[in-house]
């Protein structure tokens, strides 16, 4: 008992920092990227090879390796505007902010070029939107998805039952936010019955169903998909229970989730992230034993993943015990250095896991120049680097007695994520050790909405 004490009572109880991981919609979204200024794939049978293993790689949350294949894409042909902006993507997922923005930078300048000679290509309007997306210009991507947008609208008056046309409309919709209307394009893909494009249709429509409470309606339309998934197509239909697994979980139905994600690891076993995800929602579950085997399995195939050695220590905690806890969380101290010592000026995320294994080691000094290490370096385009960054420092603060700063901590962290539970229940603790309780009530209240718990 003594042993669990020495541990910093941080509010990581969902068990899900940093979130890292991205959404089963943006993982299926990325398919889009393979569409995105063709003309530079079709030169090199190889460069073609490498790039679709590329893609594949992102879709099973591979970055890493994901950002290898897009280099071996470059070396083969400097001019591939897709590699570029694939390769920008999975850095800023990883939290290399500088490098993602240099990978912008090349794309962008690549597609301005191709957009002078073929001004008429949606699919370059469409890739200059992402590009300007991730570097924070946000004004300027709207204007180049509009008019990505005006020329598929073209493209279908011409022709409405151009299944291609209405799978790119929906993916620019999706982009500037304008999602009822992307759902609408979705389901004309579905409609039309367009083969290539009706399996990641029908996935997409089944998790805005879970969204919205559909259950029914979300297995209808993911029992559909998995149908015209070929049974050979073990990585897509990974993919598919991995997307089921997050869609059930929204919607409450947590057996079925972990359910999904034992699926998910049986597809793949050797991937590293079905066994997380395992582990997240067996945490969710109070199965900490399951949990902390999942974990293990992770580790097995990845003994570096500082992220993975927290949130074991945080599972080991919860178990009470304390002292395998303390040394999961030194192992997530010591992995942190070794990628930091790497590229420390780029790893946002790594950063806000080491801040966070600090604090749970009671070493806020270390902990605090972590989290202000990761929102020096924080994509511009990544709101939930800053927002789990100024999290924990609010954590800090009040495990320090420093209410009043630790609430204005919390209130940043909210500033970027607005829906962060965590964040809006740190929010409710300062507010109570300023004896402002009618605020704390409220706050609670909304942490609660949101999903948070303890």
């Amino acid at each position: 008992m003594k042993e669990r004490l020495r541990l910093a009572k941080t509010r990581m109880g969902n068990n899900k920092l940093p979130k890292l991981i991205i959404s089963a919609r943006f993982a299926l979204a990325i398919i889009s990227l393979a569409m995105l200024c063709s003309c530079a794939l079709a030169q090199d049978y190889t460069a073609d090879y490498w790039y679709r293993e590329g893609i594949e790689l992102f879709e099973n949350d591979s970055m890493n390796e994901s950002v290898l294949a897009m280099d071996r894409v470059i070396q083969i042909d400097p001019m591939n505007s897709s590699a570029w902006l694939s390769k920008a993507k999975a850095l800023e997922i990883l939290g290399n902010g500088h490098e993602a923005s240099k990978a912008y930078e090349i794309a962008l300048n690549l597609i301005d070029k191709d957009l002078k000679k073929k001004p008429q290509d949606a699919p370059g309007w469409q890739a200059k939107g992402e590009v300007l997306t991730g570097l924070g210009r946000n004004e300027e991507s709207l204007k180049a998805r509009e008019r990505a947008l005006e020329i598929f609208v073209q493209i279908l008056e011409k022709n409405p039952s151009d299944g291609e046309a209405w799978w790119s409309k929906a993916n620019v919709l999706e982009g500037m936010g304008r999602s009822d209307e992307a759902l609408q394009a979705y389901e004309k893909v579905i409609e039309l019955n367009h083969m290539p494009r009706l399996a990641n249709a029908l996935l997409i429509m089944s998790y805005d169903f879970a969204m919205k409470g559909k259950y029914d309606e979300f297995l209808k339309a993911f029992h559909r998909a998995l149908e015209l998934i070929p049974a050979n197509n073990t990585a897509k239909l990974a993919r598919a229970w991995n997307s089921a697994g997050f869609a059930l979980a929204e919607l409450g139905r947590e057996e079925e989730a972990l359910e999904a994600f034992e699926k998910y690891t049986e597809l793949n076993p050797e991937d590293k992230y079905s066994w997380r995800m395992k582990g997240d929602m067996a945490y969710v579950l109070d199965r900490y034993n399951v949990s902390v085997e999942a974990y293990d399995q992770a580790l097995q195939i990845d003994p570096k993943w500082a992220e993975v050695w927290y949130k074991k220590g945080t599972t080991l905690d919860k178990m009470g015990n304390c002292k395998e806890a303390v040394k999961a969380f030194e192992e997530a101290v010591t992995t942190s250095d070794e990628v930091i010592q790497k590229d420390a000026g780029n790893a946002s995320g790594i950063w806000i896991i080491k801040g966070y294994a600090f604090l749970k080691l009671n070493k806020y000094d270390e902990a605090m120049e972590a989290l202000d290490r990761a929102l020096k370096n924080a994509p511009p385009s990544v709101p939930v680097f800053p927002a789990e960054a100024w999290n924990g420092k609010g954590d800090i603060l009040l495990a320090l007695g420093e209410n009043e700063k630790a609430l204005e901590a919390y209130n940043k962290s909210i500033e970027f994520n607005p829906a962060f539970g965590r964040a809006w229940h740190g929010k409710g603790l300062a507010q109570s050790a300023l004896g402002q309780f009618s605020e704390a009530d409220l706050s609670f209240r909304v942490a609660g909405k949101l999903g948070y718990v303890k």
